[in-house]
């Protein structure tokens, strides 16, 4: 997707659709995985270290787009900086002591830093791990980064671009049955289902809840 299109899409749904699926009152997507680990549900998970693995790299995922939305957003003049930095410590959080976060540390230390260079330090990052992580970690990576990209998409004039999105998300519930529960992908292979083309703003609608839906199941929030 080129600048210009991320930034219509990102500008006509993320604060109408992203905002409610995480709302004000909630912690942030990096945040909430420590409530998520602190909560009953996570603690029993948190015996099993790939399924925590699992949903700190859906997190990681998120985050990831977050931070370059909020680069995208704060360089067109409609977003603050204040969201910047709150994406940047966000990522930061997941990426500190790796060579992703010493990566992105360089780049942020660089002198007259534009911010094209950093958009272009984000998709190096989302390439190295998607190329790195494996089993239910590279799993839920994809998983995290394909449910943005639905979100992103989920607005009058993407359904082209959403379409797509939706026939990779398919092959991800297939791959997803050894790493994620049977309510789980149930929740994921229903955003598949929707028919875009025939019901309009009620299946962008649906597509964003029903996301929003498996994202709270996965990572054990109610």
């Amino acid at each position: 997707m080129t600048k210009a299109k991320l930034i219509a899409a990102a500008t006509l749904i993320l604060f109408a659709t992203i905002s409610t699926v995480f709302s004000a009152d909630s912690p942030g997507v990096a945040n909430r995985t420590s409530r998520v680990l602190d909560s009953g549900h996570a603690h029993a998970a948190a015996e099993n270290a790939k399924t925590t693995k699992g949903m700190l790299s859906l997190c990681l995922a998120m985050d990831l787009r977050y931070a370059k939305l909020a680069t995208i957003f704060l360089s067109s003049g409609i977003g603050s900086p204040e969201d910047f930095t709150r994406e940047l410590s966000n990522l930061e959080s997941h990426l500190s002591g790796t060579p992703e976060g010493e990566l992105i540390e360089s780049v942020l230390n660089k002198k007259d830093l534009t911010y094209l260079e950093l958009l272009a330090a984000f998709d190096t990052v989302e390439r190295k791990l998607t190329s790195k992580l494996t089993g239910e970690e590279g799993w839920a990576f994809r998983t995290g980064l394909k449910i943005m990209d639905i979100l992103l998409t989920a607005a009058p004039g993407m359904e082209t671009e959403l379409l797509g999105h939706l026939s990779d998300l398919e092959a991800l519930v297939v791959d997803g049955q050894a790493y994620a529960s049977e309510e789980e992908l149930a929740l994921l292979a229903a955003v598949t289902e929707t028919k875009v083309t025939n019901q309009g703003q009620a299946a962008l609608d649906r597509i964003v809840i029903q996301s929003s839906a498996f994202a709270d199941a996965y990572l054990g929030v109610a």
